[in-house]
């Protein structure tokens, strides 16, 4: 894969290309094409840039919790976050991951604070960055989903009608700018394509047992989920703040925990589909 992103990126290839990967969209490919173009880095240089994004990260967390939470709490998360070993790990690795990392804490702190200021400035770069994250990686879509869950709970709330339209119109307009290399590349390559990603298993019962478990553990962990989230609301030692951020984390974590299924499920019915309709007409 790191091979791919380098192929793709290297200063006289063409700029086509990235928007060729059908399994992950362009942005990232284009910022690592213009690090490259500015800068000429070997194989080693090229890592320079998920390192700078994995330092960013550190700090953003650190920011995010010292801001909303206390200094004990930043100091712990930002050194759990510099010891976390997938962090490090994709710090150093030339693909998108650790950009991704970027994308979610930078969400968090965009939404709390239209949460406490509801300024225009906010909105506008929740847009710029809804963008550039969902066309970096498709889960970052469910990460689209679970901010939008939560913000528009809090605005229609607090009867906060036209900044939930607006709030609105700027995801919905997000997700149109996705959709030319989704049916350009994404739709035809990858989820129409059975020789894309052909690690398909043999469809036997063992695996109808597994898609059925499936089912059941998400119905619980839809219900776990829930009863979390009233059981923080009840708690009255934590601050309203706390709360909230809480309940944001178990959103996203429940929403990027079952996507994965999710696109795992679509990209195997529509395989077995196709296979199963090519046997028919033979």
């Amino acid at each position: 894969d790191e091979i791919y992103s380098i192929n793709t990126t290297l200063a006289n290839a063409d700029i086509v290309k990235i928007f060729q990967d059908p399994g992950n969209p362009w942005f990232y490919y284009l910022i690592l094409k213009i690090y490259n173009l500015i800068f000429h880095f070997d194989f080693v240089g090229m890592k320079v840039l998920s390192v700078i994004f994995g330092i960013a990260c550190n700090i953003l967390i650190y920011l995010f919790l010292k801001k909303y939470v206390n200094s004990k709490a930043a100091n712990v998360g930002f050194l759990l976050s510099a010891i976390n070993i997938p962090l490090i790990y994709y710090s150093q690795e030339i693909r998108c991951y650790i950009m991704q990392a970027c994308f979610v804490v930078g969400f968090a702190f965009l939404i709390f604070n239209i949460l406490e200021n509801n300024n225009k400035k906010y909105y506008i770069t929740y847009f710029i960055l809804l963008i550039c994250a969902i066309n970096t990686h498709y889960y970052q879509i469910f990460l689209m989903i679970s901010n939008f869950l939560f913000l528009s709970f809090f605005l229609l709330k607090e009867k906060k009608y036209k900044s939930f339209l607006n709030f609105s119109i700027l995801n919905f307009a997000a997700i149109l700018t996705f959709l030319p290399y989704f049916f350009y590349c994404a739709y035809n390559e990858a989820l129409l394509n059975t020789s894309f990603n052909t690690q398909l298993p043999t469809l036997s019962s063992d695996l109808i047992l597994n898609i059925f478990l499936y089912i059941c553990g998400g119905i619980f962990s839809f219900v776990l989920f829930v009863l979390y989230i009233f059981k923080t609301l009840k708690n009255k030692e934590i601050e309203l703040r706390i709360k909230n951020i809480i309940i944001y984390c178990y959103l996203f974590i429940y929403f990027k925990c079952m996507s994965l299924k999710l696109l795992e499920s679509t990209k195997y019915s529509i395989k077995y589909y196709k296979n199963i309709t090519k046997n028919t007409i033979r």
